[in-house]
């Protein structure tokens, strides 16, 4: 009875080891990884020239990360999933160390006055959802590399030059999308066509050219589709209409989804035209 007893004893001590083990090894990588976003954050703030209104005073190593301002931490790992700035009067660059911030899923840096390019690394956070950088002054190109889970994306209002990433088109949790008043230039990526659950969609106030894409009109979801201030071929435009040109306008599209008639189809000729079509195809 005595050996059985003791037997089990050491069973029971070797168990309770295993599972302090466990918890401080837990703890231990809880800690590190802390510290990765602390040090991703302080290389942030090294970055901003100015901080008017002391957002970042609180960036210290006397206060935990979890308390300073504009951060929000998961209970269970204590890690970064908000990242909310906006409106801070901050101006400097967006440092590429925000790429480490690997449990980030909402980054809100909008109406500041940041400048320089987006940083590619932002593309490395995988799990975020909700990434805000209008009204600053962010300049270069838009980073083709951003997270497949994002379902909101506003970039409006900055000095953002090149073209529309085709690669937008394989974001496909995506319901928002906003890139008004900037510099970019070419067409609509064809791709936005594959965005199933888009619903508003803004990239009025550029340079953009060409044509709307046929798939834009078919997005079963689609609540707000605003392009004005562009560069976009114009319908009637020149004289003869052209499948090259102004056929798929967002009006177009419209009367090809009620009439299934296209404004080149023969049956427009000079004794019935596509007014008169429309008025008898869609009566009042």
């Amino acid at each position: 009875m005595t050996l059985i007893s003791s037997s089990l004893l050491i069973h029971m001590i070797e168990l309770l080891s295993l599972v302090l083990f466990f918890t401080t090894a837990t703890q231990v990588m809880c800690r590190l990884s802390n510290e990765t976003d602390r040090l991703a954050l302080l290389s942030f703030k090294e970055l901003i020239a100015e901080d008017p209104l002391g957002s970042s005073s609180s960036w210290n190593n006397s206060l935990d990360l979890c308390k300073w301002d504009g951060v929000t931490c998961s209970r269970k790992h204590r890690r970064i999933v908000v990242l909310d700035l906006r409106g801070k009067s901050l101006s400097g660059i967006l440092s590429p160390f925000l790429g480490n911030l690997s449990f980030l899923r909402s980054l809100y840096l909008q109406n500041n006055i940041f400048q320089g390019k987006i940083p590619m690394e932002l593309g490395l956070l995988f799990r975020l959802q909700h990434l805000n950088l209008s009204f600053n002054s962010l300049q270069g190109e838009i980073p083709t590399n951003l997270s497949n889970y994002l379902t909101a994306i506003d970039f409006k209002s900055n000095n953002l030059v090149g073209k529309i990433p085709a690669s937008f088109g394989s974001l496909s949790k995506l319901t928002y999308l906003n890139l008004c008043t900037n510099n970019l230039i070419g067409g609509i990526p064809p791709s936005l066509g594959n965005l199933s659950l888009l619903r508003i969609v803004d990239l009025g106030v550029n340079s953009i050219t060409g044509t709307i894409p046929y798939s834009i009109g078919l997005l079963p979801n689609l609540r707000a589709f605003s392009i004005g201030v562009n560069k976009l071929s114009e319908y009637g435009v020149g004289g003869k209409i052209s499948t090259q040109g102004d056929v798929y306008s967002y009006g177009i599209l419209l009367l090809e989804m009620m009439t299934g008639r296209r404004p080149t189809d023969e049956i427009f000729t000079d004794r019935q035209s596509l007014h008169e079509f429309c008025k008898s195809a869609l009566p009042e």
